[in-house]
């Protein structure tokens, strides 16, 4: 279900964004983007503890996130009955995950690097604080590379208890004044002025998601960050995932791996293959890795098995129940089983099976091998 965008400040050729707008997201995509969003980043990889890494993230993210009636995806009241110092990691990783798809869907970088990976000096003339990672440091999150230029981020996730889902006019102006000086302490990454700098606060509302996006104007520090850094950094779950435990004949061209934890659950993470042998051999631009994500998605379009971000990765759940949201539907909609039995003819193939809740009016599809 989409969530609403307020966006601001943007500029030149990306004046077009400002205004409302919509990101498409769920619970599994935005899971799938939190799961990816600057992985490898603090200091150290996490090739070693893969499974630690990702069982982290998952209690941190999906505890938080119901479904409300018609499909609407909202932070779950279970955010409240913890305490702070436990729900602000949740706010920090869906903050995460919905500025991923931010990039991803609307400024079409879907190429993430955590800044923390980045070699860091001084612009001419200035003189700040050593950056990234010091106590107290103050830089932006993430940079997002795409075929429209470079793009720095930086994610703020504000939570509010029912309501009309509206933070008070000082906590979103005290967040959007830190996100907003994150990314204008960045002048160039790698040598080029960003395309646009995005200052991004989510509000976390038990009836739902809202996000404010500002563009400011930067100086600061000059990062540089290499292609290989950069690809090695948003596909870093999958290269240090156990390549042996890879399957690849669940989806044509993708190689998946079962996520800690699903294990007769059926709930797998995967990337289109090509794009992993290539960034395997780090001989790869990142224009190539765009155009081979870009090539795959409009048959996963067409999949309602399939959750996928634009980056070439994906969720699918095989047999799980609970993976697929209920959607209401319309009183006049009929046809539904023929309608979603179409969606999955040509490449993609399975058995389903059908149950439908007469006073709710649902439809739930189940997967099988």
């Amino acid at each position: 279900m989409p969530i609403e965008i307020e966006c601001n400040g943007f500029t030149g050729s990306l004046s077009t964004l400002n205004g409302r707008k919509r990101l498409q997201c769920s619970k599994w995509k935005l899971f799938l983007a939190a799961l990816t969003c600057g992985y490898d980043g603090f200091f150290k990889n996490f090739g070693p503890d893969w499974k630690r890494r990702v069982t982290h993230i998952i209690g941190n993210v999906l505890p938080f996130l119901d479904t409300r009636p018609g499909g609407a995806l909202a932070l779950s009241s279970y955010y409240f009955d913890v305490d702070n110092s436990e729900n602000k990691h949740a706010a920090y990783y869906i903050g995460q995950g919905f500025t991923k798809l931010f990039a991803c869907q609307v400024l079409n970088a879907s190429k993430i690097v955590h800044a923390s990976r980045s070699v860091w000096q001084p612009s001419v003339g200035t003189a700040l604080k050593a950056p990234l990672l010091t106590v107290g440091r103050q830089e932006a999150d993430l940079f997002a590379f795409g075929p429209g230029g470079i793009h720095v981020l930086e994610s703020k996730g504000r939570s509010v208890r029912n309501g009309a889902g509206r933070l008070s006019a000082s906590t979103m102006n005290s967040a959007m004044n830190d996100a907003m000086a994150q990314v204008s302490a960045i002048n160039t990454v790698n040598g080029l002025a960003p395309t646009s700098r995005s200052g991004c606060v989510w509000t976390l509302c038990t009836s739902g998601f809202k996000g404010d996006i500002q563009d400011p104007p930067g100086a600061g520090w000059d990062a540089t960050v290499t292609p290989a850094d950069i690809l090695r950094s948003n596909y870093a779950l999958f290269l240090e995932a156990d390549q042996s435990r890879f399957r690849n004949d669940l989806i044509e061209g993708y190689s998946l791996i079962e996520l800690p934890g699903s294990l007769n659950s059926g709930l797998f993470i995967g990337i289109y293959t090509e794009i992993l042998q290539a960034v395997s051999s780090g001989r790869v631009s990142v224009e190539t890795v765009i155009s081979l994500a870009s090539s795959q998605l409009t048959s996963l379009s067409r999949t309602p098995a399939i959750e996928y971000l634009e980056d070439g990765t994906l969720i699918f759940g095989l047999g799980r129940e609970d993976f697929f949201t209920e959607e209401q539907l319309p009183p006049q909609a009929t046809g539904i089983k023929d309608a979603i039995q179409q969606e999955l003819t040509g490449k993609f193939s399975w058995q389903t099976g059908f149950t439908a809740d007469e006073e709710q009016e649902t439809v739930k599809i189940h997967l099988t091998e």
